[in-house]
């Protein structure tokens, strides 16, 4: 029986494969789970349809990324918070604080961003933070300082 994946399958394939699967397979596993739909002349053209749809959304995506990669190139994010008379902060800094500071600098990072942050922050300085995507990786400087 011909079907089309919903998802990715690890032996089955990639989400909009079509295959051949064995029809105890499909009625007792993979349709009860929603993994499959049957692999009809309108499922396999609306499949396409949404191939290429996917296809610009990504080609979309992958250009936004390019621009925010180019406008974090050599930039310095600055974080205030609150910390003791030697310079140890009261909280960490976390990955929500820095992406609200990008967005002070004008950049919205989406989910497919990665902050990586080698040790956590809980002192007064200069620190470096990765922020990785789609197998890039760019290296930024985390200026923290001390609130008034």
């Amino acid at each position: 029986m011909k079907v089309i994946l919903l998802k990715d399958h690890l032996k089955l394939g990639k989400k909009f494969d079509i295959k051949e699967v064995s029809p105890g397979y499909v009625k007792n596993f993979l349709i009860p789970k929603e993994i499959v739909m049957s692999a009809t002349k309108q499922n396999i053209d609306s499949v396409n349809r949404l191939k290429d749809e996917n296809k610009a959304r990504d080609e979309e995506q992958s250009k936004s990324i390019k621009d925010v990669a180019s406008h974090l190139d050599g930039k310095e994010i600055e974080i205030t918070k609150k910390a003791n008379k030697d310079g140890k902060l009261f909280a960490s800094v976390t990955e929500e604080d820095i992406r609200k500071a990008m967005q002070v600098l004008g950049l919205k990072l989406g989910k497919s961003f990665k902050i990586q942050i080698d040790k956590h922050i809980k002192e007064i300085g200069t620190h470096e933070i990765i922020i990785s995507f789609e197998g890039k990786k760019i290296p930024l400087k985390l200026k923290v300082k001390e609130a008034e």
